[in-house]
């Protein structure tokens, strides 16, 4: 009877192989087997090493002795390999996550040859492309070689291969234009016979890279409407996401993978919730079975996060105003174990949701500012204006906590956006905290970026400088020439609960409360003229004219009836449909 010493080469990558194919998982067995090889590494051939690497890949046998020798071997067998030795060799590197730089680089050099050749089968080239995607190693003459014997092939590709290079690429960030439109053009000529995985490959390859390709969408979403029933959790979430990061909105289609979601709710992924709550929030889709659903789910679960996990899923319930007390808290409760391990975007998005619902969780909102502060040099002005404004909206910015994170925002002052600017102004008028050195420098890059300025961020600004009777002439001279400016813009809309509105009558109040009553006067009569203006406006102004000391004859009375055009009592009906008659 023979014994493992008598085997030869060939004997050892057979068994091995077949061991593979069966998924035969003989512990001991499979280790004497791979001892034998490496025993006999000499006497190897190109096609032995192809097949014992495969199979080491397929049985996730990750001995790495036995997988670096192989590699140097195979390093002088290459052009013996053929292209399907060079795809399964790649293949299984990535597979094992065992990436041998100069293996790879022999594989890529021997492969561009035969490529330009058109040996390779379509699946040869969409393993070999997938594998050094996987493995994230760039290798641009290749992947230009791979797509011109992709485009080439492109008519008797299968729809695994097909999906297989146009994810490779979209994971390398290589918008190669040619065969994405070859791609396209195919996907959506024989779109029948592509199946769940093959169509959520392609649109996520295209929304990663942000692609819009409107007839490829539509036909992915038709086709993905008559197959939604028999979607697994990965699919229905890469989907969503995709249509989502596209912005694109397909009612029908997330209206299907969301009813199909719900029956399969108990096999998603922590990533597939938070996907694809992502998705519906981004693209303001309130389902409400849905989101119970994940809800529901997400709690049973969200001890285990990620903190990125955890700062998304409470980004998208907040995003659509879903102020679920049970989750946020048990999501409160897991950020707050896992705080070490949040970097800035964590941070920041948690900390806005949960100022968004307006949840005073005061333990939890410290702690984001505390470790905020401890990251200094890693966390951005956009963030820390993003927490102290998170912190006033929720009353809870104690002043110590408050006065360190103003000296964090006028250290990255300079970075600071009109929003940032504004915003972070705001949050500390707000919380009643004035530091000297942070609005003057504040005043200073408003100045600079006034021109970048909306309309919100003009009011937001004034009103905070006001609050805490902040004099900068500049400043509220600058506020009220850009107010003045936008009157009449098309652009900024009308209504009373608009932004425009609402910014004008903040800077009104600013400039009463900073006693730059003409101004006053001149923006809100500016506004009234162009037929659009907050009804407390005229406020500022009755209150004005009764406080003057040489007011005119009639008062407030007469001065309502001037900016009106005559007696309010036979004024009423001619009033602007947004102002309500006194």
């Amino acid at each position: 009877m023979n014994t493992l010493a008598d085997f030869t080469t060939q004997n050892l990558s057979n068994t091995l192989w077949a061991c593979a194919k069966l998924e035969f998982h003989h512990e001991p067995g499979i280790q004497a087997l791979a001892a034998g090889a490496l025993a006999k590494l000499t006497e190897l051939r190109a096609q032995d090493v192809c097949s014992i690497v495969w199979s080491c890949a397929l049985l996730q046998m990750k001995d790495w002795p036995l997988l670096t020798s192989l590699s140097s071997a195979a390093l002088t067998m290459l052009p013996a390999c053929g292209a399907q030795g060079l795809a399964n060799l790649a293949w299984s590197c990535a597979t094992l996550q065992f990436v041998p730089a100069p293996l790879l680089a022999s594989i890529s050099a021997e492969a561009i040859s035969l490529l330009v050749r058109l040996e390779f089968k379509t699946q040869e080239q969409a393993n070999l492309a997938w594998a050094f995607a996987k493995m994230q190693v760039g290798d641009l003459p290749l992947m230009e070689s791979i797509a011109a014997a992709a485009i080439a092939k492109i008519h008797v590709a299968q729809p695994q291969d097909i999906s297989s290079t146009v994810w490779a690429f979209a994971k390398m960030s290589m918008q190669h234009m040619p065969l994405f439109d070859a791609i396209s053009e195919e996907a959506i000529r024989r779109r029948s016979q592509f199946g769940a995985q093959e169509l959520s490959n392609i649109v996520w390859s295209y929304a990663v890279l942000s692609l819009v390709h409107t007839p490829l969408l539509e036909s992915i979403a038709e086709s993905a409407l008559s197959q939604c029933s028999d979607w697994r959790p990965q699919e229905l979430a890469n989907t969503s996401w995709s249509f989502a990061k596209l912005a694109v909105l397909d009612q029908p289609l997330l209206d299907a993978i969301a009813a199909q979601s719900l029956t399969l709710m108990p096999q998603f992924t922590p990533q597939e919730i938070v996907n694809m709550a992502w998705a519906y929030a981004q693209l303001v889709i309130c389902n409400a079975p849905l989101f119970d659903a994940m809800s529901a789910a997400a709690l049973r679960m969200c001890v285990d996060w990620s903190p990125r996990d955890l700062a998304n899923t409470v980004w998208a319930w907040a995003r659509l105003s879903r102020d679920d007390l049970p989750l946020f808290e048990a999501i409160a409760a897991a950020a707050l174990a896992r705080m070490p391990a949040m970097n800035q975007q964590d941070l920041s998005n948690t900390s806005w949701a949960y100022a968004r619902c307006e949840l005073q969780n005061a333990p939890l909102l410290h702690a984001i500012a505390a470790q905020a502060l401890r990251m200094r040099g890693a966390v951005d002005s956009r963030s820390i204006s993003l927490i102290a404004w998170s912190l006033a909206r929720c009353i809870v910015g104690d002043e110590p906590l408050m006065t360190a994170l103003a000296c964090e925002a006028l250290a990255l002052i300079s970075e600071a956006s009109p929003q940032g600017l504004a915003n972070t102004a705001w949050a500390f008028a707000t919380s009643a905290v004035s530091n000297a050195p942070l609005f003057e420098a504040i005043a200073a890059e408003s100045l600079r970026l006034m021109t970048q300025f909306g309309q919100q961020e003009l009011g937001n600004t004034a009103w905070a400088f006001a609050e805490l009777r902040v004099y900068n002439v500049p400043l509220i001279d600058a506020i009220s020439a850009a107010a003045l400016s936008s009157i009449g813009s098309a652009a900024l809309g009308s209504g009373p609960d608009d932004e425009r509105d609402r910014g004008s009558y903040a800077i009104a109040w600013a400039q009463g409360r900073l006693a730059c009553t003409d101004q006053v006067r001149e923006l809100v009569v500016g506004h009234a003229s162009a037929g659009h203006f907050h009804i407390l406006s005229f406020g500022l102004l009755i209150v004005d004219e009764e406080w003057r000391r040489f007011s005119a004859t009639g008062g407030a009375l007469n001065t309502l009836e001037r900016f009106l055009g005559g007696p309010t009592t036979r004024r009423v009906a001619a009033l602007p449909e947004n102002v309500v008659a006194p």
